[in-house]
Formats: structure tokens, sequence, C-alpha cells
């Protein structure tokens, strides 16, 4: 048996040797920790990467990544399938203005999943967009007549075991 997983199974997480229902929940795979997510039926990551994308201004625009790179045309490219569980965004408007966050990839204008967004900005929790593995992730600010500014998006991203 390997010692980590050994260690891991029995001391870190507690799972006795007798056989309890958490141990058919966790396993170690690909080196990763995974967990079986009842509500979704999905094993998911317990390690959740989350993707940051922004832009200063924007009416109708992709967001950026890193320094300043749109996200149309690249995107954030997947390492592994899996999906987005959580969305936060922010804004500095001072205007309560409604907007939809649009969620994209591989530079389809078919939305993945469109959001509502109201005045500064919402948390979006419980979310199960799916992607695959190469995929391009984008993030559309669709804002109708309205300049947004100082816009921050925060994508949690949970790998799905396959």
């Amino acid at each position: 048996m390997d010692l980590k997983k050994h260690i891991l199974e029995h001391e870190i997480l507690g799972i006795s040797d007798c056989g309890s229902s958490v141990s058919s929940q966790i396993q170690i795979q690909q080196g990763m920790l995974w967990l079986y997510d009842e509500e979704r039926e999905k094993w998911l990551s317990v390690s959740r990467p989350q993707l940051l994308s922004t832009r200063k201004k924007a009416k109708n625009a992709y967001l950026r990544a890193g320094e300043g790179v749109a996200l149309f045309e690249t995107g954030f490219k997947m390492i592994r399938d899996g999906m987005i569980t959580n969305i936060a965004v922010s804004t500095s408007n001072s205007v309560p203005v409604s907007w939809d966050l649009k969620i994209r990839k591989n530079n389809l204008f078919t939305d993945l999943d469109a959001l509502p967004v109201t005045g500064n900005g919402n948390i979006i929790e419980n979310r199960d967009i799916e992607f695959s593995k190469e995929d391009l992730i984008q993030v559309y600010c669709d804002t109708g007549n309205y300049l947004i500014e100082d816009i921050i998006v925060l994508l949690e991203i949970a790998w799905i075991l396959t």
C-alpha cells in the first residue's frame, strides 16, 4: 500500500479500517484528492482553483485575464474536465443597473450560462457549468447600453474525475 495514501486515509481523515460511509466518498486518483458530490452525482476535486478576469470599463465586451489579455479568441485553457461551481462579481458602479454575465467557451457565441448581475455585483452560488479538457473558458459582459466600470469576476473551478 502506498504510504502517503495510508497516512492520509487513516490519520488525517480518520477513516477506520472497519469501513465507514466516508471512505466510499473520498478517493485519491491522479495525485489528487476527490470527494463524491451526491447532489451532482460526480466525483469532484477537493482542490478548487479560481480564475480571475477583469476589465477597467466594459460595454458588451469580453473580460481580460492576467496582464490584460482579452479572453476573446483566447480564454482560460482547461487542463481537465471540470465545472464552474461558484462565481463572484464586483464592480465600482454607483448607479444600480442590471446586466448579464455570460460564460462562453471556444470562441462560440453560445452561452454556457447567462447570469444576472445587479448593482455592485453578486455572489452566484451552486452553479453546474460543465466544460471539457482543452476548452477555452471565456467571460463576457452583456451590458446593453450601460458602461460598467472596474469589473472583477472570480470563477471557482472543481475538476471532474473521469
